[in-house]
């Protein structure tokens, strides 16, 4: 329900979606700034750290997030935000940074006030510039799991949390000291638009013989056809 890749546009903050709606600023109490968009790219500047979601919402209860980033300072900072509550602005938001990797629940968007989840170990340096991918889910019933590289985080603490409304809700990102070339948000809404299809027998007796074909966008198994004579 939500793809951007920075394919066009000059700033982030308006700018409606490849797949999904428009951007908005999040925050007031760190800096306000927004991204600049060049090159198939967004960078946000190093000086504080800048969030953002997109008006669109999943299809469900939902919430799977994947940031793509790369550091361009020491201080950077990169997160992804999920069941962000356009009226007062709480949030679940996973983030990692030199020295840390945790996921805190905020209960506005004017002051980092809220509650440490889970932690889990850092394992990129300050001085890292290669590109990196995050990704956050939150199940409809707020259970989360995060990747590193597509690798599966062992997270410590707690990792549920239902107390967020999950219907509506946005999602976003975060960042400091980097750029992005795409982030996206995928719901748990099945995505297969062509009905599975499978040929008739042919032939008369002992000659029996089947053909089977199957189209479908699902990957959701597949289908047999048995054959007597």
């Amino acid at each position: 329900y939500l793809n951007e890749t920075y394919s066009s546009g000059s700033y982030l903050v308006g700018k409606t979606a490849d797949v999904g709606g428009t951007w908005s600023n999040t925050e007031s109490f760190q800096g306000t700034g927004d991204i600049n968009i060049s090159g198939g790219r967004g960078s946000f500047d190093a000086s504080s750290i800048h969030s953002y979601y997109n008006t669109a919402s999943p299809g469900d209860d939902v919430q799977d997030i994947t940031l793509e980033w790369t550091p361009s300072a020491d201080n950077w900072f990169a997160g992804c935000m999920a069941r962000y509550q356009t009226t007062g602005g709480a949030q679940l938001l996973c983030f990692i940074s030199s020295s840390t990797f945790t996921c805190v629940k905020l209960s506005s968007n004017t002051n980092w006030t809220g509650t440490t989840l889970w932690t889990a170990t850092p394992t990129l340096a300050a001085g890292d510039r290669s590109s990196h991918t995050l990704r956050f889910k939150v199940s409809a019933s707020g259970v989360m799991e995060v990747w590193l590289d597509g690798a599966s985080v062992t997270l410590t603490g707690t990792t549920t949390d239902n107390t967020l409304t999950a219907s509506g809700s946005k999602s976003g990102f975060w960042g400091r000291g980097g750029s992005s070339t795409q982030i996206t948000a995928d719901d748990g809404t099945a995505t297969d638009t062509t009905a599975p299809t499978l040929t008739s027998p042919t032939g008369t007796g002992s000659t029996l013989t089947s053909a089977g074909g199957v189209t479908t966008d699902e990957g959701n198994g597949t289908l047999y056809m048995v054959t007597t004579a």
